[in-house]
């Protein structure tokens, strides 16, 4: 496993608050998350509308510094009422003593404030709209598609693998992070191989010869050409100025072409 990186999936609320806790000892974090970002479109918090907190959840939020932003909006809850067969009701105590409570607060905002949270640490990237299709735990590998996943699959050729002294590296081209096999990202390749840089273009080639992971891996040239590594096999998909980048999503030249002609 790759300790710099962890991959989570799902952005509901027990993700991000893990992503936080990973983010401040130092950890990048990327979440998957099937459903949109419910900050920006309209769409269900799930099971239900409110949450109840209890001394667990209040010190995992004071842990990651959320606590003091959602204790304005909790409702103390002293038990629930039972309604027995003849009418009557009975309140049963969520405590042993008068004054111990759990908390309501709604299941929604304090999902959108987790993933806030989550993303200002710098640390962490949520992927909207990208479902799991496949996960092997004893390969640290997952297979996720974004939402344009129709089903349909189609076999791919691979370029083959790095040899002798090369190697290739897929890296998210904003942050330099280093990708986990599957992803799609910039391909960066080093070794013998590959030129020193331009002649006579001092700036372009510390640019583009001169690239180094997150964690300091390096030097590679960036090559500009996107794609992804499967069991060490590259897949190149397209290249990184032809791709216009629509809510994390990616959308390629040709997809749009063919989209328009099934328009008409």
């Amino acid at each position: 496993m790759n300790k710099e990186k962890f991959t989570l999936i799902g952005a509901g609320l027990t993700g991000p608050l893990l992503a936080t806790y990973l983010a401040q000892q130092g950890y990048s974090v990327e979440i998957f998350e099937r459903r949109p970002d419910m900050r920006k479109e309209s769409i269900s918090a799930g099971r239900s509308i409110n949450l109840a907190l209890s001394a667990r959840g209040n010190h995992a939020l004071k842990e990651v510094g959320l606590y003091d932003k959602i204790k304005p909006n909790t409702i103390p809850m002293k038990g629930r009422m039972i309604h027995d067969l003849n009418g009557n009701t009975h309140l049963q105590p969520y405590g042993q003593k008068e004054n111990e409570v759990i908390f309501s607060v709604s299941r929604a905002q304090l999902n959108m404030d987790l993933m806030t949270l989550a993303e200002e640490t710098g640390k962490v990237t949520i992927r909207f709209n990208h479902q799991l299709l496949s996960a092997d735990l004893e390969q640290n590998k997952a297979i996720v598609v974004g939402s344009d996943f129709d089903g349909k699959t189609m076999e791919l050729v691979s370029n083959g693998g790095a040899y002798l002294d090369a190697a290739i590296v897929i890296a998210d081209p904003s942050t330099c992070a280093e990708l986990p096999e599957c992803a799609v990202g910039e391909i960066w390749a080093s070794g013998g191989h590959i030129a020193e840089g331009y002649w006579q273009n001092e700036q372009a080639s510390q640019e583009t010869f001169q690239g180094f992971t997150e964690c300091g891996k390096g030097p590679f040239l960036r090559t500009g050409d996107l794609g992804c590594l499967i069991d060490g096999n590259l897949y190149i998909t397209g290249r990184m100025k032809d791709v216009i980048i629509i809510r994390g999503g990616n959308h390629y030249p040709q997809d749009i072409e063919h989209t328009v002609q099934h328009l008409f």
